[in-house]
């Protein structure tokens, strides 16, 4: 059903059960399972401690069959963390110990039929002694016995013979095979480590792109000097940004979650970063709304949506915010995101139009709505995108939940911004755990 933390939970409690009866066994078995379930995720490194731990239990009682798997699971882990060459050695481990497990089968086959005859032999031999006939009955019927075993014994050993001689052409023909798909693996690995190195070059120097259009922090800090900005990819690159532009005597500051994360999600981010400047900056645009308005129109132009039910809706859930520090007078207007503003340990919520930025809805354009708050002193704002609320994690690998998050900007009031950034951060790595972070996250905050 690919709900791999509740699978996760069940997969411990097995652990911890074969662990309080001391089963070795069973303990080789279930590390295996817990290094899948990782690798299953996205996880390697954990995959590997785990598969490591499996391969150390099989090996402290011999048990081969989790040896191999855990062979197996290394060397596909390592392939897709990108080592390669460790890969490469963790297989041969595995092609060698089922080789041997394949050599034993062929050893004991032959020494059951070793058995079988030795003991033919010798109850033929007994026969042979316990009969009490005239002798040249005896003669005859031991020339006839010796006959007969005489064939047996060839027929048995030419069939031993051949199936030896048979074994070694074909273990020698699977080596051969084998060599072959070795310098095939050990090519591509090289050929994919080339590929690897050269799109994680080019990742990180998207990253240092998409870090230069976001609003460095002195800027931030000299429009709103108790602020935060808590930015935490979800990879290389981001689909969530932050955008602050100072209008005549007002600040504009936004937090935007672009469709998708990595990759796509950062070349979303930067259409988006640049139509907002435009919407500010050329289309001189004051009111939230209007630049909402604006931005969703030019998204639909650019990627050429029209709100068919057929096309992939590229997008963007945001909140613009615009602050006249003198005034303390808030606008606000939002694509699904909220805006939350904590008021003598109270928070007040503005909910956001569920209109979809950059589509047409039942063929005609949709205007955002434009919230005036007029603000008091000591107010903190709140602007977020969905990855803190959606994370999952805790004892039951369950999400953190928009609830939950509220209580905690509750608790941080009075607390200098710097401070309540770093309880964010530490709450969400806490809740997190050994669990993949699962979308970017960014909170913003800003005290008046």
């Amino acid at each position: 059903m690919k709900d791999y933390s509740k699978s996760l939970v069940y997969i411990i409690k097995a652990k911890e059960l074969y662990e309080k009866i001391g089963n070795v066994y069973g303990q080789s078995l279930v590390l295996n399972n817990i290094g899948d379930y990782y690798s299953k995720i996205g996880n390697e490194e954990r995959a590997l401690e785990y598969y490591k731990l499996g391969l150390e239990k099989g090996k402290l009682i011999e048990a081969n069959e989790h040896v191999i798997q855990s062979y197996k699971g290394i060397s596909n882990s390592y392939k897709k963390a990108g080592d390669y060459k460790l890969a490469l050695v963790y297989h041969e481990y595995f092609q060698e110990l089922n080789d041997s497990i394949y050599n034993v089968e062929s050893s004991n086959q032959i020494a059951e039929m070793q058995a079988r005859f030795d003991s033919e032999r010798d109850a033929q031999e007994i026969a042979l002694l316990t009969k009490d006939k005239k002798i040249q009955e005896d003669e005859l019927n031991r020339q006839s016995l010796i006959t007969r075993s005489i064939i047996g014994v060839g027929g048995l050993l030419l069939v031993l013979t051949i199936v030896l001689i048979r074994g070694i052409s074909q273990k020698k023909k699977a080596n051969k095979e084998l060599d072959l798909k070795n310098q095939k693996i050990e090519l591509a690995y090289n050929i994919i480590e080339d590929q690897h190195k050269d799109i994680k070059d080019s990742i990180n120097y998207a990253k240092r792109i998409q870090e230069a259009i976001l609003p460095p922090a002195s800027i931030v800090k000299q429009l709103f000097p108790q602020s935060f900005v808590l930015y935490m990819p979800k990879d290389v690159v981001s689909g969530d940004f932050y955008w602050v532009e100072p209008w005549g005597e007002k600040v504009f500051f936004a937090a935007v979650d672009c469709t998708g994360h990595g990759v796509p999600g950062a070349f979303m981010s930067i259409v988006g970063y640049n139509l907002l400047d435009k919407a500010v900056n050329e289309l001189g645009l004051s009111r939230p709304s209007l630049v909402l308005n604006s931005l969703s129109k030019e998204i639909g132009k650019t990627l050429r949506q029209t709100g068919s039910d057929s096309e992939v809706k590229d997008g963007m859930d945001l909140a613009v915010c615009a602050l006249n520090p003198k005034t303390l007078m808030l606008e606000y207007a939002g694509a699904f995101n909220p805006l939350y503003i904590v008021r003598d340990g109270k928070i007040i919520e503005t909910a956001s139009d569920k209109i979809p930025i950059g589509t047409y809805m039942d063929g005609d354009f949709k205007n955002y709505t434009n919230h005036e708050i007029q603000l008091q002193k000591g107010d903190t704002i709140y602007i977020f995108t969905d990855g803190y609320a959606d994370q999952f994690g805790g004892e039951k690998g369950k999400k953190f939940k928009y609830k939950s998050l509220q209580q905690l900007l509750i608790s941080l009031q009075g607390k200098p911004m710097a401070e309540q950034k770093d309880i964010l951060y530490t709450t969400i790595q806490n809740w997190k755990g050994n669990l993949e972070q699962v979308d970017d996250i960014l909170v913003m905050g800003v005290m008046v």
